[in-house]
């Protein structure tokens, strides 16, 4: 009998594997490392403040090595991606910012939750009582903010590393997944649990921006605004990971509703955080079903649910025409091959 590569056979898939979601102003990538296949996806995001926050770099450093070294702790069902940093630049440059003196942390579109005190806003709060006018002249102005949009957008749960508060707290809004995430996090890692950070309002955050698209959300802050603190915060992600069926929602066959019109979850939340019907108009067919993806035509644009290219940050691929293409579509489809499925 010849091998089984020549029958064809596939091998499976690399335990580790570095990817680039892509760059920031400056040019500097943006990368991290997938540690395991499942379609659970837990991500860990650190330094989104630059310079001020280094510590969150060296930890995310740790804890990619660690679990190079250790795969087989992610289990089966779960893939772990590790993010050094989303502001490479304000790392580089020593600042909270990225080049353009914008605090990625603020320029998120939390605008369609249900709590309009985190709504994004151009002037923001920072410690000591500071104001300043660093949330960017729009929602989601910086090219670091749309990278961490798309990269994030399948994720079961997403723990973003800050310093130096000692605590760790859940999405704003009444986010049940993001407080049991929030709340393992604190126990294992001995940091105190707090229901929304205490000490100034933020808007435009990105924990808050994740959970209203139903992505279990949390924000860790460590103890010090120096050191890693890598053994209390690998026993927490140790700890999620041994529970994940309990911290980490499963992907979500769940139809979201949407203007009278249903979509699978993901389609939904690339239209919400995209746009929805200021960008793409409204929605104006049921999902059709066509060679195993699924697309729904909005007034303007269509959009295609492409899960497989995730890790490029392509899990939907858009296209302009709507309406037009959608009459066309009903003039030559049987009835069968559009439903909700």
């Amino acid at each position: 009998m010849p091998p089984a590569a020549s029958r064809g056979a596939q091998s499976p898939p690399p335990p580790v594997v570095e990817l680039t979601f892509g760059a920031s102003l400056q040019g500097r990538p943006l990368s991290g490392t997938r540690i395991g296949v499942g379609p659970r996806k837990l991500f860990v995001v650190a330094n989104t403040h630059g310079g001020p926050e280094a510590n969150t770099y060296q930890l995310a450093l740790a804890l990619q090595e660690y679990f190079r070294l250790n795969p087989d702790e992610v289990p089966p069902e779960v893939s772990l991606y590790i993010v050094p940093t989303v502001n490479p630049d304000g790392l580089a440059l020593g600042t909270r910012f990225n080049s353009r003196g914008v605090d990625l942390n603020r320029n998120m579109d939390t605008n369609f939750d249900d709590c309009p005190e985190n709504d994004w806003r151009t002037t923001v709060e920072g410690a000591y009582g500071y104001v300043s006018d660093t949330g960017g002249p729009f929602v989601e102005s910086e090219p670091e903010s749309q990278v961490v949009r798309d990269m994030v957008l399948d994720a079961s749960a997403v723990i973003w590393l800050h310093s130096s508060g000692g605590d760790v707290f859940p999405a704003l809004c009444e986010h049940a997944a993001s407080i049991a995430l929030a709340q393992a996090y604190a126990q294992a890692s001995g940091y105190r649990y707090d229901r929304f950070w205490i000490n100034y309002n933020i808007t435009g955050g990105m924990h808050d921006w994740a959970g209203a698209l139903g992505i279990a959300s949390i924000t860790p802050e460590l103890a010090t605004g120096t050191e890693p603190e890598l053994a209390a915060n690998l026993a927490a992600v140790q700890a999620v990971l041994a529970n994940y069926e309990r911290l980490l929602p499963a992907p979500s066959t769940t139809i979201e509703a949407a203007s009278g019109v249903e979509m699978p979850a993901l389609l939904w939340r690339y239209w919400r955080a995209h746009g929805g019907p200021d960008w793409f108009g409204p929605p104006i067919s049921p999902v059709v079903q066509s060679n195993g993806r699924a697309t729904i035509y909005f007034a303007e644009q269509h959009l295609v649910l492409t899960p497989e290219g995730a890790d490029a940050l392509q899990p939907v691929q858009r296209a302009d025409g709507g309406q037009e293409l959608w009459t066309e579509y009903l003039l030559h489809a049987p009835e069968s091959a559009y439903q909700l499925r």
